[in-house]
């Protein structure tokens, strides 16, 4: 029964993660991802311009090509007509270099580009859902694992992010994987390639290795005492690649810090200002907020958050278990991530979504154990 199961469960995966390539989603940021893909081979902003909106005709349906280059949107309108503009949100992207360094490998492995920038978020939900079954079946039967790991594999964020051309899937691996290490093996140094390597998947994950760092450094939590040294190296490290990631904005003007250039197109229409205008960000936050609550499962979030809590002593961090305190830090890391760049989106969550049910079902697990 229990290899009955894993191979049901794999072939599903198989099946989302195949389907999730037939059929992306073809979403408007594949456009400058496949203009970073081709900017890796030294070729001038004019032909990148004119080359992704070439290809993305050719290898795109029409009705989801016409989305993209839609009159009536200003926005996705002016990025058509104009490579200027188009460069312009070119840095955006140009912070992920380890997706679109997998995406670029795929290209030159002969995967069309469209598609180039789709196959490393298919993987990373297939990935991920390996773990999440196999964190799973520690705590509950085979069976129970695989029927609870197909119902959230096959949950709209899930099946959303598969067949997106963006980082979101991939990051969300990455991080899902070292608070895996964190809570069930608690190894630093599986933590902090985990972590490592989501920064350079996405520059503002920068944010969650840091807290997650912190967490393991400066509280009762982490069992192995870790030397002074050793924070600092791993501190300084994760620094650095913060400035090595971020770097890679200068050929398009912007200075090596990367946030003060980003937060003068905090604005409805992402353009680019001389100063950072807090009236458009304020706006943006509104806009956002509203349209996260609507059309996101945040609040569904908050609210295992607070189930994962119940009983806990919230002003005792030192009587939280590892699970309550990282439950706690999620909330902490979507709000700082919220003021440094208003959205909210279920595609950025999914490694705090997947993390704290997967501690629901440890903390369930355990208390019948104890009875």
């Amino acid at each position: 029964m229990k290899k009955f199961t894993i191979i049901i469960y794999c072939f599903m995966l198989v099946f989302v993660t195949a389907y999730s390539l037939k059929k992306p989603a073809y979403n408007w940021d594949a456009l400058p991802y496949m203009g970073i893909v081709l900017s890796y081979d030294n070729i001038d902003p004019n032909t990148v311009h004119s080359q992704v909106y070439s290809i993305a005709k050719d290898q795109m349906p029409t009705v989801f090509y016409n989305r993209l280059v839609d009159p009536a949107n200003p926005y996705r309108n002016n990025a058509a007509q104009s490579t200027a503009f188009f460069q312009s949100q070119l840095p955006f992207y140009v912070v992920k270099p380890l997706y679109t360094g997998a995406a670029w490998l795929f290209y030159k492995a002969g995967v069309s580009l469209v598609m180039s920038t789709v196959w490393p978020s298919a993987i990373a939900y297939f990935l991920t859902g390996l773990l999440l079954f196999l964190w799973l079946k520690k705590y509950w039967d085979h069976l129970y694992a695989c029927i609870a790991s197909l119902l959230i594999m096959l949950s709209p964020p899930m099946l959303t992010v598969a067949g997106l051309s963006t980082p979101d899937a991939f990051s969300g691996f990455l991080l899902f994987t070292a608070v895996y290490f964190i809570t069930e093996y608690k190894s630093v140094f599986a933590v902090f390639v985990f972590l490592l390597l989501a920064v350079f998947a996405r520059l503002d994950n920068i944010i969650p290795a840091v807290c997650f760092l912190s967490v393991i450094f400066f509280t009762n939590k982490w069992e192995r005492k870790i030397s002074a040294a050793k924070k600092i190296i791993l501190f300084s490290v994760l620094l650095l690649a913060c400035f090595i990631v971020s770097s890679n904005t200068r050929v398009f003007g912007w200075s090596v810090f990367f946030y003060p250039a980003f937060a003068k197109q905090l604005n409805s229409s992402y353009t680019v200002s001389s100063a950072f205008n807090f009236e458009g960000y304020i706006e943006l936050a509104k806009t956002q907020l509203t349209t996260g609550l609507f059309f996101s499962f945040v609040s569904v979030f908050f609210f295992l958050v607070v189930f994962l809590l119940w009983n806990a002593s919230l002003f005792s961090v030192s009587n939280l278990t590892m699970e309550q305190a990282l439950a706690m830090l999620f909330v902490l890391i979507i709000l700082l991530r919220f003021i440094l760049q208003p959205l909210i989106a279920d595609r950025i969550y999914i490694a705090y979504y997947l993390s704290v049910i997967a501690f629901l079902v440890k903390k369930n697990s355990l208390a019948v154990v104890r009875q």
